[in-house]
């Protein structure tokens, strides 16, 4: 089958595509992602219309303040450029304007990791060999490693052996960061034309048996049902049966050992241990200005047990601060502000941060900067603010000239 060009998209559209495969498929190494992340970056604001987001001030100011203090706490020169890194992606954010990401790139970077799932179940050396050397295993390399050549293709689903990257929660990651921006993307799609792709996704969430993965798959799947307003009633109605049932259907088949369905170990062992750890580092551990201002460098960290911190909450309390973690929920909740509303379920895909991290990964915040860029509307806040004024002019509650004053 032949691809047209419209399908590739305009010549932007077609850059956009390249640079999203290459921070795609980038090997795992920080330098690498350190100098050619932001250089994408910088080669997009040639094409950028307008200047940086007025939400990136606040965040940028707080990282400016840990770097002092980083100082004092005998910061490493990665976390230096880690902190530098995130301030050019605030300064450019959004990377583009007026442009979305087509669906073929999408494709593209979802058949790459759904083909490399298939390589690890079926032990394809040849493939996972070249897989492994690009990105490297870089926690229990060695028993991950034993457990992949020993597990059967009938029990891959019971362990978390992942696929591209071998982390199940990074993978996993991706899948979601690609499902949302498909369903927000094309949210004008009859229902029955996005299943496919939604099937997919959740069933290499399935496989690559991160339980945060298939936590968040499912929820961005049921908001998107609803959120599509050619999703027939019917459907709507009966999403929630059909949810229950999928999940019945999945554990009659799996069983209780598929790791993707423990998630109530998961809050357990996981997200309450993390949140544990971070909490321990507040009330025994950080000093009043440790507190405020953050350490900079995550290698500073002593834990008690043998865990890391491991989640964006954690990461930006010890790296930049209370101050800091404020100042991001800050940018956020403003830019957020100018997606339009039918689109804001892609910021589900947020829920990441409890278990895992996007802006302290290298890889992950480019990406989803990357999608959010394509999202942003500076003018949303502005129309909504003049639909509003006309409402209240219609009930006879305020002058005509408010809109224009």
């Amino acid at each position: 089958m032949r691809i047209s060009r419209d399908r590739w998209g305009t010549p932007m559209e077609r850059y956009l595509g390249v640079i999203l495969l290459i921070a795609f498929l980038l090997p795992h190494s920080n330098t690498a992602m350190m100098l050619v992340n932001p250089l994408l970056c910088i080669t997009l604001l040639l094409y950028k219309k307008g200047g940086m987001s007025k939400f990136s001030i606040v965040p940028i100011v707080a990282i400016l303040f840990s770097c002092g203090f980083g100082i004092a706490a005998g910061a490493s020169m990665k976390a230096y450029l880690t902190a530098g890194t995130i301030i050019v992606y605030l300064l450019a954010f959004p990377f583009v304007s007026g442009v979305k990401i087509k669906n073929i790139y999408i494709y593209i970077c979802f058949g790459i990791i759904f083909f490399s799932q298939i390589c690890y179940i079926f032990h394809w050396s040849i493939i996972t060999s070249l897989l492994d050397r690009l990105y490297p295993i870089t926690w229990n390399a060695e028993g991950i490693e034993n457990m992949a050549a020993t597990v059967d293709a009938e029990n891959y689903m019971n362990y978390r052996l992942g696929g591209l990257y071998r982390n199940p929660n990074h993978l996993s990651k991706y899948i979601t960061f690609l499902l949302a921006l498909f369903l927000v993307n094309n949210n004008n799609w009859r229902l029955r034309r996005q299943i496919p792709f939604i099937l997919l996704c959740f069933f290499c969430s399935v496989l690559a048996g991160s339980r945060t993965g298939f936590a968040v798959t499912g929820v961005i799947i049921i908001f998107a049902i609803y959120q599509n307003r050619r999703t027939p009633r019917w459907v709507k109605w009966s999403a929630p049966v059909i949810g229950i049932i999928a999940f019945a259907i999945l554990l009659s088949v799996g069983g209780e050992e598929m790791r993707a369905l423990q998630i109530g170990d998961g809050l357990k062992d996981s997200a309450g241990l993390k949140l544990e750890l971070t909490l321990d580092y507040i009330i025994n551990q950080a000093n009043p200005l440790q507190l405020l201002f953050g350490n900079l460098d995550i290698g500073l960290f002593v834990s008690p047990y043998e865990y890391s911190l491991d989640c964006e909450y954690g990461y930006v309390i010890y790296c930049f601060g209370v101050l800091g973690l404020f100042a991001f929920i800050w940018f956020f909740i403003g830019a957020i502000r100018h997606v339009d509303k039918k689109k804001r379920y892609f910021f589900l895909t947020m829920l990441w941060m409890i278990t895992s991290s996007i802006f302290m990964s290298y890889r992950a915040v480019f990406i989803f900067l990357l999608f959010f860029s394509t999202l942003y509307n500076k003018a949303i806040p502005e129309r909504v603010t003049v639909l509003r004024g006309r409402r209240l002019i219609r009930r006879k509650k305020v002058k005509p000239h408010f809109i224009y004053t």
